[in-house]
C-alpha cells in the first residue's frame, strides 16, 4: 500500500476523491480512521478524516494542521510508518451491513483476517468495507514508540475470542433493568419503559407506537400521548421535590407506582425490539470505544454491554469513568472488576459485574497457558 496524492486534501479545499479514499484507508489501515458505521468508506472528506489526521499528527510530532499536502512532511511520514507494517497484524473485517454489501465481503463480517490476504476492505472499487485493527490503541501507541527503530506492536498480541455472546447480554439486561410495558420514572427521575429504555425526551417518547389500555388495545392519538407525557412529568418532578426535601438523592418509588398515572402502554413485542435495536447500536458504540472490543473475552463485553446500557453512550466515556477505561484498554480485567462500581444500580448488580470482569480474567489467562 502506498500513499500518492494529486492535490491537497484539507478543509474548505476541493480535494480529489481518490486522494481522499486513499488517505483514509493509509489512516484506517494505521488504526487512526473508522469511518461511520452506516455509509462505510467514502470518497468525500469529513470531519471525522480530518479529527484522524490532526490526531496522527500529534501522535508523530508533526504540527496538527488537519490537512495533507502531495509529498509533504505528514505523507512522507504516513509512508514511513506504513513500511514498518509487518503485514501480519491482525484486524477484524467490519462492513456497512446493509444489501448493497457485496455477499463473498458480507461473509467476511467481523471475522478476524491478517493483512496482505487478498482481498483486503476498502481495496476494491465501491467497497463497503473497512478494517477494524485488533488493537488499534495498542497499534498506534507502538508505533509511536517505535520511532526508528522500526518496531511494530504486534509483540505479545492478546488472545482473540469470537464466541458467542450477545443473547447472554439481553438476558442479563432483562435480569436486572425488569422489564415494563407502562412508562415509569426510574430513580434519577427519567422516564422509562421495557427493559430499561430512557425514552425521557418527548421526541423519543412520542416516536414509540403507544398503544390504550383499553380491551381492544388501539393506538394511542398524539393528544392521548402528550397528556399521558405531561402527567408523568409532572408527577416525577412532584416526586423529586419530596425527595430533595426529605434529603434523599433519588426517588424511592416503584415502578408500579406509575401504573395508573396513563393509559399508555408498549406490546411485549414492541419494547422486546426496542432491547434489541439498542443492544446492536451499543455494540456499535463499544466497538468505537475500545477498539480491541471485537476480540475481548465474551464476559468482558457481557458487563461493558451492561454498563453501556444502564449508564448511557454519552455518560460511559473516558473520562467519567477513566481509571475502568484505561484497565479495559489494557485488557487489565481484575483493575476493571475494581473500577466498575455504579452508584445507582444495586450492590447484586455490581457483584454480577465485578464477576463477569473476574471470568474475562480467568479465561484470557487460560487462553495464554495454552498458547
Amino acid at each position: 500500500m502506498e500513499l500518492e496524492l494529486k492535490r491537497a486534501v484539507a478543509r474548505n479545499v476541493d480535494a480529489d476523491p481518490n486522494d481522499v479514499l486513499n488517505l483514509k484507508r493509509v489512516l484506517n489501515r494505521l488504526g487512526h480512521y473508522l469511518p461511520d458505521d452506516l455509509i462505510g468508506m467514502t470518497r468525500f472528506a469529513e470531519t471525522r478524516l480530518f479529527e484522524a489526521i490532526e490526531a496522527f499528527q500529534r501522535l508523530t510530532g508533526l504540527t496538527p494542521t488537519g490537512q495533507v499536502k502531495p509529498d509533504d512532511e505528514t505523507v512522507q511520514t504516513l509512508q514511513e510508518y506504513l513500511a514498518r507494517t509487518s503485514g501480519n497484524d491482525r484486524y477484524i473485517w467490519r462492513t456497512v451491513r446493509d444489501d448493497r454489501v457485496r455477499p463473498s465481503h458480507a461473509a467476511r463480517e467481523g471475522k478476524l483476517f491478517r493483512w496482505k490476504a487478498w482481498p483486503e476492505p476498502g481495496e476494491e472499487e465501491h467497497c463497503r468495507c473497512w478494517a477494524e485493527l485488533v488493537d488499534a490503541v495498542a497499534s498506534r501507541d507502538g508505533v509511536a514508540a517505535a520511532g526508528a527503530a522500526g518496531k511494530t506492536a504486534k509483540d505479545d498480541e492478546p488472545p482473540c475470542f469470537q464466541g458467542p455472546w450477545l443473547d447472554e447480554a439481553v438476558e442479563m439486561l432483562v435480569q436486572h433493568e425488569k422489564a415494563y410495558n407502562y412508562p415509569y420514572g426510574d430513580s434519577l427521575g427519567f422516564i422509562t419503559v421495557g427493559v430499561g429504555a430512557n425514552v425521557n425526551q418527548w421526541d423519543q417518547f412520542k416516536s414509540l407506537p403507544w398503544r390504550m389500555e383499553t380491551e381492544d388495545g388501539r393506538f394511542a392519538t398524539l393528544a392521548e400521548v402528550t397528556d399521558g407525557y405531561e402527567k408523568l412529568r409532572k408527577f416525577i418532578d412532584d416526586a423529586r421535590a419530596e425527595a430533595e426535601k426529605n434529603g434523599e438523592e433519588k426517588i424511592n418509588y416503584l415502578a408500579k407506582k406509575y401504573k395508573k398515572i396513563t393509559q399508555l402502554k408498549l406490546s411485549s413485542s414492541d419494547y422486546k425490539k426496542m432491547l434489541k435495536d439498542s443492544v446492536q447500536q451499543f455494540e456499535k458504540d463499544l466497538r468505537k470505544k475500545f477498539s480491541g472490543f471485537s476480540c475481548f473475552p465474551a464476559p468482558a463485553k457481557i458487563v461493558l454491554m451492561d454498563m453501556i446500557y444502564n449508564i448511557g453512550t454519552t455518560k460511559f466515556n473516558a473520562e467519567k469513568w477513566k481509571k475502568l477505561f484505561a484497565a479495559v484498554v489494557a485488557r487489565d480485567w481484575a483493575a476493571a472488576a475494581q473500577e466498575s462500581n455504579r452508584r445507582a444500580v444495586s450492590e447484586e448488580r455490581n457483584q454480577a459485574a465485578r464477576t463477569y470482569f473476574e471470568r474475562a480474567k480467568f479465561l484470557e489467562d487460560e487462553s495464554k497457558i495454552k498458547s
